[in-house]
């Protein structure tokens, strides 16, 4: 790629979020040669940093040879669809994405970094009643070309790690010698689908398709030929791993009694739609028939998901609604962290972001930070000097003006509680009462929840590094969570400190039941 020097744009793919900024910032570092004109593209990236991506880069850079720069792009998957670079001539796909799946038992979202495709894994073993784990093996198909040194792995590493399916295609006697020489004689084959949900085909070419726009181009694929032909052609349906209740809400709105038989394009998971149910149903938008309420019809006209829904209707009676829309707004912008992470800045900007958190946790960090920018006069400047993404504001602006009009429309009163932070909290007690979170001593930064009915022990989650409580020396005893996203650990996003006799007035029936499992509810 790079010996020809082709005149042009180098299009890199990685996955999106998660490591892979920092990769891109320390690789976007190590380009920047006399030949080319490194450039990061990302969603979190500031309007004017982006502008630079879609010029020449022949009006940035002046070459020091004869031969023309090359300007490289480093991207996640902001630029397969969202935007189009024009001058790629070369296309580097990592064959990487990250994923968010909702798990209804936890009521945890998973960032998963997978394979774009859903790979088979080809496995050689010993199978007879009850498979046994120690003696199966397995490799990456894409060696299936190299009979000679295949890299085995325990099948136990499969089976611990993921949920798979298997499928027997052949009986016959086969004797293999391995590596180390010894010998097993297997009388199975078969093959294990890897059932996390790549993303199928399309993707891949849809990479393919940013390079030879304007001139003839490249796509490099950093994995086999193999694993491409062996590619899903369809990926699994967003419905079918993402939480369902706001369209169990939406249906039942549209007079759709018996959601469970309804007839869907992809049905989504069983136990998933059960949980929606049960959610909506203790947050007052269904009955015992699982009909609507009339809680549930307006939570159905607000373009929010149920819980914040439920939250912002709930703050007319708290006298809390122009704080409660602010947060709201702030909380359902596309962005995860409202201030800038860029690694340059990141000392001055924890100092800035430093003069906002407040003690009570992080919506009331984002109501102190729209109030102050409100208070500024809307200044792009002021976001600047504050590190604070300028776009996530603007947007939090306009969706709060947009719920703000609804409000007004369903005969809310638009009521402030001034600097009394207990309504505040309270209200989002009466949707996030599910998302309780209690301090655990034995583990340092950790709290247990309280989601899952059936599980052996509680689930153990962390605060997150962005979140304004993460710095403080004392640990408050009970919180709420937004969400719950598993990377390297669960960590909880947007965190609010309450009291739990607080939940217990909003949702009752919720604490008595989920007493009998965790004592230590029933003390509140």
């Amino acid at each position: 790629m790079t010996q020809k020097r082709t005149p042009g744009i180098v299009h890199a793919k990685f996955d999106r979020r998660g490591p892979t900024v920092f990769d891109i910032s320390i690789i976007s570092h190590a380009l920047l040669t006399p030949l080319s004109l490194s450039a990061p593209l990302q969603f979190a990236l500031q309007p004017i940093l982006q502008i630079l991506k879609f010029t020449n880069p022949l009006t940035h850079h002046q070459a020091t040879t004869k031969s023309d720069p090359h300007k490289i792009v480093l991207a996640t998957n902001i630029a397969e669809t969202t935007l189009t670079i024009d001058g790629i001539v070369y296309v580097v796909d990592s064959g990487l994405v990250k994923l968010k799946e909702h798990n209804p038992k936890s009521g945890i979202d998973t960032l998963t970094k997978i394979r774009i495709m859903k790979p088979w894994l080809f496995g050689l073993g010993v199978r007879t009643g009850g498979f046994r784990h120690s003696e199966g093996l397995w490799f990456d198909p894409s060696y299936l070309g190299s009979w000679g040194s295949p890299p085995w792995v325990p099948v136990t590493h499969i089976v611990a790690g993921h949920s798979v399916e298997w499928t027997e295609h052949a009986t016959f006697p086969w004797q293999y010698s391995r590596p180390k020489g010894h010998t097993l004689r297997l009388n199975r084959q078969w093959w294990v689908e890897d059932r996390r949900s790549g993303t199928g085909p399309a993707q891949a070419i849809q990479r393919r398709g940013r390079a030879g726009r304007t001139q003839p181009g490249k796509c490099y694929r950093l994995y086999s030929q193999y694993e491409f032909s062996r590619m899903k052609s369809e990926a699994i349906p967003e419905i079918q791993r993402t939480n369902v209740e706001s369209v169990v809400l939406q249906l039942a709105s549209l007079g759709v009694r018996d959601i469970l038989q309804f007839d869907f394009m992809s049905p989504p998971k069983l136990d998933a739609v059960m949980e929606a149910l049960e959610h909506l149903q203790q947050l007052g938008a269904l009955d015992d028939h699982m009909a609507l309420t009339e809680m549930g019809r307006k939570m159905s006209e607000f373009p929010l998901d149920p819980p914040l829904a439920k939250v912002l209707i709930t703050s007319a009676s708290l006298h809390c609604t122009e704080e409660i829309l602010t947060i709201v707004a702030l909380l359902s912008t596309q962005h995860q962290n409202l201030f800038v992470n860029s690694k340059k800045v990141r000392v001055l900007a924890n100092e800035k972001k430093a003069q906002f958190n407040h003690p009570d946790g992080d919506h009331l960090t984002l109501l102190k930070v729209y109030n102050a920018w409100r208070l500024n006069y809307y200044e792009r400047e002021w976001c600047r000097k504050n590190f604070v993404q300028y776009r996530s504001l603007v947007e939090a602006g306009e969706i709060r003006a947009q719920l703000s009009d609804m409000v007004e429309s369903h005969g809310l009163p638009l009521l402030s509680c001034g600097r009394d932070t207990v309504n505040i909290r309270k209200a989002f007690c009466s949707g996030f009462f599910r998302r309780l979170a209690k301090s655990v001593v034995r583990v340092k930064g950790g709290y247990s929840t309280f989601t899952n009915e059936t599980a052996l022990i509680p689930q153990v989650v962390f605060v997150h590094p962005n979140s304004s409580l993460f710095p403080l020396s004392l640990t408050p005893e009970w919180i709420l969570y937004h969400e719950v996203v598993k990377t390297k650990k669960a960590y909880m996003r947007a965190i609010v400190t309450v009291e739990p006799a607080w939940v217990k007035q909003f949702a009752p029936k919720f604490v008595s039941r989920m007493a009998r499992k965790y004592p230590e509810l029933g003390n509140i």
